[in-house]
């Protein structure tokens, strides 16, 4: 478990892009100095909002949401790796709520299927560069139209600045990025990791921590600009469970297909609290089962969250349950 977990830094290559793994999942990550040990793995997740009211209309929304993650390798050696990834979201909404601007029925069925790629090279002298490309299309009708494409890339670089430490360069792109979407966006962070209990990595437009202050006790945070937040505080009760509680303010954009303003996205916005355990049935299995709050729930479709007033669909605050089972081959 916690040679999977302290591989923390895969989180920001995750909301960079939007990518298709859970990262600290893996034991393997973007930002890792070591290459060619990828292995295949696949995870499930299912996420299940209750019945809760829409706001001002006469109506209620159910929420349930599938996830389902691939990820292989294609070739890979000590200097090299090459890997694969897919991702297939559905999203089940049981409602009769339409949208307050257009009167457009809300659409009863999301999709988000994506099929990425990942290139890394170790070079001689320590450093470390690749790219990653992903291809979908979150849409209500997944392909139906070139309007309703996602396409995300990202380069990347690695500088170890010592032993331990690294500085680490990036290039994104994405047309359905949360800000500045069709903008090539820069960033740059330092990796500290003085020792295998702390992993800070510091900057921009990303922070993130991990921190083990004891024995079996876990804390971790990150942070994604402008409205991504995750936190977590876990404690190893037996060897192969833990508990753990945790906030995340989360958000997901789809390309309505017959929108009125191609550049318009369908956003989904949601805060919430959890309670959960997750179990390693084996060393490459485990299974992770949660239960909490959502709230500050709110659908809109604009170009960006400045437009959140527009085709506004609010939805009451509720309990939620998530099921997720991982399998690393």
């Amino acid at each position: 478990m916690k040679s999977a977990q302290r591989s923390a830094i895969g989180v920001v290559a995750v909301v960079l892009v939007g990518c298709v793994a859970s990262a600290q999942e893996r034991s393997a990550s973007w930002w890792s100095p070591r290459v060619g040990e990828a292995k295949p793995a696949i995870d499930y997740s299912l996420t299940s909002h209750f019945n809760e009211p829409v706001a001002q209309q006469r109506t209620k929304m159910h929420m349930v949401q599938h996830d389902f993650r691939f990820s292989f390798p294609l070739s890979q050696s000590e200097h090299h790796e090459w890997t694969l990834q897919t991702n297939l979201k559905a999203l089940d909404l049981d409602s009769d709520a339409r949208l307050p601007d257009t009167c457009d029925l809300f659409p009863g069925e999301l999709w988000d299927v994506r099929f990425g790629t990942t290139y890394r090279h170790l070079f001689d002298n320590g450093w470390m560069g690749g790219g990653n490309l992903t291809v979908g299309s979150p849409s209500d009708r997944p392909f139906a139209s070139g309007e309703g494409i996602l396409v995300a890339a990202t380069g990347f670089l690695r500088v170890p600045h010592s032993e331990r430490n690294a500085w680490l360069f990036f290039l994104n792109y994405s047309n359905n990025r949360e800000f500045l979407p069709n903008v090539p966006v820069p960033g740059v962070a330092y990796h500290y990791r003085p020792d295998e209990h702390l992993s800070l990595l510091a900057g921009i437009p990303m922070t993130m921590i991990r921190w083990e202050p004891l024995d079996k006790l876990a804390l971790e945070a990150s942070y994604f600009i402008p409205r991504t937040v995750h936190a977590q505080v876990g404690y190893d009760l037996l060897e192969p469970l833990r508990v753990y509680a945790g906030f995340d303010w989360t958000n997901q954009r789809f390309f309505r297909h017959d929108r009125p303003d191609d550049d318009d996205r369908l956003c989904y916005y949601e805060k919430r609290v959890a309670l959960g355990t997750r179990w390693d049935i084996r060393d490459n299995v485990w299974l992770d089962v949660a239960g909490g709050w959502a709230f500050d729930r709110f659908w809109f479709e604009g170009e960006d969250y400045g437009d959140r007033g527009d085709n506004r669909l609010g939805l009451s605050d509720g309990p939620f349950v998530k099921l997720q089972l991982g399998l690393r081959l």
